[in-house]
């Protein structure tokens, strides 16, 4: 007998858990039902007028401010009448800034297909003039400041690979 009791305690009080929750549901259907058909009344405007905003705010709530000049910072909590606080998304995207970062988007790459053809050109601006020189050192037609700058650069290159040479020499490498 006493389980009986436990489980008929039991059953009434979640019956009576499930009808609060039934009405709670029923009454934010209620509310939302309210909210869409408020909202259909002002589907389509062109002013944003204080009887509308009466109609839409239930209230606000001013925080106290924190910081000072462009570091001050406020918060602002607007509760909607029929569904309570309303939270303003982080980071809402506009047409404008997605044509803004478009545009920017494309001037970057215009602007990098222009830096890779001048590099291009650049390229084949020294390949061609190395090519030229060449030519007029096999030929021997080189002029004597040609023949000391060329002589120089040969010597530099050289030293260079001796450096390099030697620093491989030195380099040991520990293998197990």
């Amino acid at each position: 007998m006493n389980e009986y009791d436990e489980e008929q305690t039991g059953l009434e009080t979640s019956i009576a858990e499930w009808q609060r929750q039934i009405e709670n549901w029923n009454a934010d259907k209620l509310k939302t039902d309210q909210f869409i058909q408020l909202v259909k009344r002002y589907t389509d405007f062109s002013e944003l007028t204080t009887p509308m905003l009466n109609e839409f705010i239930e209230k606000v709530i001013v925080h106290e401010g924190e910081g000072r000049g462009n570091d001050r910072r406020q918060r602002i909590d607007i509760y909607l009448n029929f569904i309570g606080a309303f939270e303003v998304p982080a980071h809402i995207v506009t047409p404008a800034e997605v044509e803004e970062q478009r545009r920017q988007q494309e001037e970057q790459a215009a602007k990098e297909a222009r830096s890779k053809e001048l590099a291009k050109a650049r390229y084949e601006k020294r390949k061609a003039e190395k090519r030229e020189f060449t030519a007029r050192k096999k030929a021997g037609l080189l002029t004597p400041e040609e023949l000391e700058a060329e002589e120089k650069r040969l010597a530099h290159c050289q030293r260079q690979f001796e450096i390099v040479r030697k620093r491989r020499r030195n380099f040991v490498v520990f293998r197990r």
